[in-house]
């Protein structure tokens, strides 16, 4: 997580999630920054997803999460928050069937594969929004043998062959 607040008296930034396990069972995690009175502070918690979860688009592995300010012990806190932003610290990959279907990087960046119905790989989108598509040249190539493909960047012209060995 990135970001910072500031609070014209002393109080807590909690940054509270629950999160969802391999298991399907749910555990909460928390972490807080100490705000001292009128200093802007910048903000540092860290919740940990685990890798093997299960999850789909209905039933996400973070199910809540929650950033906020504690009330102080005395008096009412005027507090501000800038520039919030919750950030990947990992590599995510997406499945769809036993294929990766893409990948989320560290800073946000989205790659697609596109495949089509044998599940070879046939068009890339990368995070600049540049496609690479990926042509079958030899579709008669025995199990054994390697098949040529080419590939062709929109971006920077330039193009070149690759072998794609099947086992």
């Amino acid at each position: 997580m990135k970001g910072s607040a500031q609070s014209d008296l002393e109080t807590n930034f909690r940054l509270r999630g629950v999160v969802l396990d391999f298991a399907a069972g749910l555990s909460e995690q928390s972490a807080q920054t100490a705000l001292p009175a009128n200093t802007r502070t910048e903000l540092s918690g860290r919740l940990d997803l685990p890798g093997d979860a299960q999850v789909s688009r209905t039933m996400p592995v973070l199910h809540q999460f929650r950033a906020g300010l504690e009330n102080p012990a005395e008096g009412t806190a005027t507090a501000s928050l800038d520039d919030l932003a919750v950030l990947a610290l990992s590599q995510l990959t997406q499945y769809e069937g036993e294929y990766a279907a893409g990948s989320i990087a560290p800073d946000g960046a989205r790659m697609r594969m596109l495949r089509d119905r044998f599940g070879r790989t046939c068009r890339i989108l990368d995070p600049s929004g540049a496609a690479w598509t990926l042509s079958t040249m030899c579709a008669t190539a025995s199990s054994r043998s390697p098949i040529l493909r080419d590939f062709r960047s929109p971006m920077s012209g330039t193009s070149g062959q690759f072998a794609q060995v099947y086992r």
